[in-house]
């Protein structure tokens, strides 16, 4: 246990100065929100990096689930998981269509755990990017072509607490309003969130979906409200078209050919826009709460491991 703490410590001694696709390194839990899967241009490639500078220091277990989102209110929200070890300023691409192949839409986890225990840890060194290929009308009928990456969300658990076969794990920081642009040509955006409450054993992960009701800001700094506009269950989305969400004046004259800004309350998580573009941005934190997740728990010895 020792050498683990070293490899902690060694971790946050480096954050102040090292950084990893603009992102300052050092996380024990990530968040790819979205991956899809499939054949032909459907993949995502999701890269898990260990920012440790220490390189004796030893490898970082670390628990992958990857879940059936779907981003409706029909989905499975299960989850299929593995471990992995990675050394220090070593890396990992997990191709979804090899791990989890034909999944329209799901989300994966990443959190590093202790080798013997299988506890997830409080601080460690993880980072992580995607890049997602998908042909138009993927995500929508009215979604473009998609061929962009985003950085993984990552987070530092205050606390873990353990049961048989279960930790839970309390996030700090999980955004409960979430902002992103609105595009001047609207038609197509998709907005796309999980949820980091509930339990992944059981398939009741919640926070997704819109919890009350949201405004949209033009240029000219006019307000309107909306509802019901991002639904699901573990996963949510939201594309906008020419009457959703239902606001004043329908929203692409209310926007007036200039861009705008949305706030979408939710229960508790995080999130990306896709714009018909392809391009794709991480949704801005404007409040923050603590949300708790359970997540499956297997005793060790975890490290080293063979992939198949």
């Amino acid at each position: 246990m020792k050498s683990l703490k070293l490899t902690v410590l060694f971790c946050l001694l480096a954050i102040s100065t090292l950084t990893v696709n603009g992102i300052a390194a050092g996380n024990a839990f990530l968040v790819f929100p979205f991956y899809t899967s499939g054949v032909g241009m459907h993949d995502t490639k999701m890269t898990i990096y260990n920012a440790d500078t220490v390189l004796t220091n030893p490898s970082t277990a670390i628990h992958v689930m990857m879940i059936d989102g779907s981003a409706s209110s029909d989905s499975s929200c299960s989850q299929l998981d593995f471990y992995l070890c990675l050394a220090p300023q070593a890396s990992i691409d997990i191709d979804a269509s090899e791990y989890d192949p034909m999944v329209a839409c799901g989300y994966m986890l990443a959190a590093a755990v202790d080798a013997t225990t299988g506890v997830p840890l409080t601080m460690s060194c993880l980072t992580g990017s995607a890049t997602v290929n998908m042909p138009a009308g993927t995500l929508a009928p009215s979604a473009g072509v998609v061929a962009g990456g985003y950085n993984a969300e990552g987070f530092n658990p205050s606390s873990v607490t353990t049961g048989t076969g279960t930790a839970t794990l309390v996030l700090p920081g999980v955004g409960t309003v979430l902002s992103t642009t609105v595009q001047s040509s609207t038609l197509g955006q998709t907005i796309i969130t999980v949820g980091l409450n509930g339990d992944v054993n059981a398939a009741t992960q919640t926070g997704a979906a819109q919890s009350s009701v949201g405004t949209i800001t033009n240029s000219k700094a006019k307000l309107v409200s909306y509802s019901n506009f991002l639904t699901g269950k573990c996963q949510a989305k939201g594309t906008f078209t020419n009457v959703t969400p239902r606001v004043a004046f329908r929203l692409t004259t209310f926007l007036g050919g200039m861009t705008g800004n949305i706030k979408i309350p939710i229960g508790g998580g995080v999130g990306l826009s896709i714009t018909p573009g392809g391009a794709i941005t991480s949704l801005t934190h404007i409040t923050n709460a603590s949300t708790m997740l359970t997540v499956p728990r297997y005793d060790g010895p975890i490290c080293p491991i063979a992939l198949p």
